[in-house]
């Protein structure tokens, strides 16, 4: 939240025009800002990940911060919305959710008669449907 100094010296929250508080968003860490910070290179930090584990927990936690940073931040409108999910597929592990169904279809030259019927029966529904809609 912003905040001012008033004539009385305390320190209070800035408010917009309908009197609700301004909100800052976090600063993002970042791998690339701490790498800069301690006088690094960033394949310098995903080396320390692979050879150091309390450093790579450290690096798992600071991900887990990011996460909830982009996610508060992202729900309170501090972020443009494309910004905030291309930051959120690419920076952390949060996904477009897709359910995918796999069937395995014999080629039409093994199926018996009855199974052909079937096959024919379920086509032709199918269609009939798609093209009612």
């Amino acid at each position: 939240m912003a905040t001012k100094v008033d004539e009385e010296g305390s320190e209070v929250p800035v408010l917009d025009k309908h009197g609700n508080p301004v909100l800052i968003p976090c600063k993002f860490p970042t791998k690339e800002g701490f790498a800069r910070k301690v006088g690094v290179c960033r394949d310098t930090i995903h080396e320390w990940e692979k050879t150091y584990p309390e450093f790579s927990d450290a690096i798992k936690k600071a991900e887990t911060i990011q996460k909830d940073i982009l996610i508060q931040n992202g729900l309170l409108g501090n972020y443009e919305k494309t910004f905030a999910i291309f930051v959120a597929k690419n920076v952390t592990d949060m996904r477009d959710k897709q359910e995918l169904s796999v069937t395995e279809e014999k080629p039409t030259e093994q199926l018996s008669d009855e199974e052909l019927n079937a096959e024919i029966e379920r086509r032709l529904t199918a269609a009939a449907s798609s093209s009612a809609s």
